[in-house]
């Protein structure tokens, strides 16, 4: 694999993310003046705060002072903004930033339903009518192997008689433990991994497999099209924001300290905090944000959260590299 390193953008891009930047600097800070993070306090401006704080067990906040904790902002705290680990011993991307020296915490901020098992279990039991299987989500593998499990083996296939495509390594992990042998583990992108998928299937070939979410998005979809190659999707599970996404990060603050930095993992994961990061107790000025790649980055700029650096492939060695940039001496 190619070492991991910032992606490059081109002046449109840039300049998005410049006026973003600046949009979000200026923008009115919910009647709030923030001071600094190590003064530990506020104060109110004349305009008057009317919303009221929601109750998380603790004294009100609205323009009260920043939320107590015993340690001041830690500048190598990294906030996680994903989906949990499910049934991995330890999340990867703590676990190497934690034994980089980064105190790393993970906040959950999406849940996820699975549906249309009954529909998937019989088109997964028919590998023989598709050309390939493609998995661009560790939750479509979590799906497949909720199928394998009720099926308990009876009337499967083995799977590696699949051609098996996945986006990023961890789903690469994901399939490759369920029997798959997936190929295009460093795509990044569906927009590269329709390349490396074009390379292998024929126009007019057998149907393609492609358990996804209620979410995706069209980039595979359209390039298949395009090149004649019919891709049979089905939805087998539903993203859903949790609902306690403030108070996670408000208990987070309290006893952490605010985060260098927080990163954004999904354009579904940048809209489900946008209430916090509005929130007059959180001081997002003091915070750099990260995005896992080019989609993501694109939903934090058009939401105005300012873009500190996109990494380059989707993994935890590329963040960690984002991040180790960023903290260079020599940095502009």
């Amino acid at each position: 694999m190619a070492t991991p390193r910032f992606s490059v953008l081109d002046e449109s891009e840039l300049s998005d993310i410049l006026e973003a930047n600046d949009n979000w600097n200026t923008k009115k800070p919910y009647g709030c003046s923030m001071m600094s993070v190590e003064q530990g306090s506020s104060s109110c401006s004349s305009e008057s705060y009317d919303a009221q704080p929601k109750d998380f067990g603790l004294p009100p906040l609205g323009c009260s002072s920043q939320p107590k904790h015993n340690k001041d902002t830690d500048t190598r705290l990294v906030l996680l903004l994903k989906s949990g680990k499910g049934d991995q011993d330890e999340d990867p991307y703590q676990k190497l930033l934690t034994n980089a020296g980064f105190n790393t915490v993970l906040c959950p901020v999406l849940t996820f339903d699975f549906l249309n098992l009954d529909l998937y279990e019989d088109q997964l039991s028919k590998p023989d009518e598709y050309s390939a299987i493609v998995f661009t989500s560790q939750q479509a593998v979590k799906a497949t192997e909720m199928v394998l499990d009720s099926l308990s083996g009876e009337g499967m296939q083995p799977l590696d008689r699949w051609t098996c495509f996945v986006v990023g390594q961890a789903t690469a992990t994901e399939a490759r433990r369920l029997g798959f042998l997936p190929q295009g583990k460093d795509s990044g992108s569906a927009e590269v991994l329709s390349e490396i998928i074009l390379k292998d299937v024929r126009p007019k070939s057998k149907p393609i497999l492609y358990p996804c979410g209620n979410l995706k998005r069209d980039t595979l979809p359209k390039k298949m099209k395009e090149n004649g190659v019919d891709l049979h999707e089905v939805t087998v599970y539903r993203t859903i924001p949790r609902d306690d996404i403030e108070k996670c990060i408000h208990d987070i603050v309290r006893t952490e300290g605010t985060p260098s930095y927080m990163v954004f993992f999904s354009p579904s994961g940048v809209e489900a905090t946008l209430p916090v990061l509005e929130s007059s107790w959180f001081a997002k000025d003091h915070v750099k944000y990260i995005s896992i790649g080019r989609t993501t980055s694109q939903a934090m700029s058009n939401h105005l959260v300012p873009v500190t650096g996109v990494c380059s492939h989707p993994d935890p060695h590329s963040l960690l590299e984002t991040i180790r940039t960023d903290n260079r001496p020599d940095k502009p």
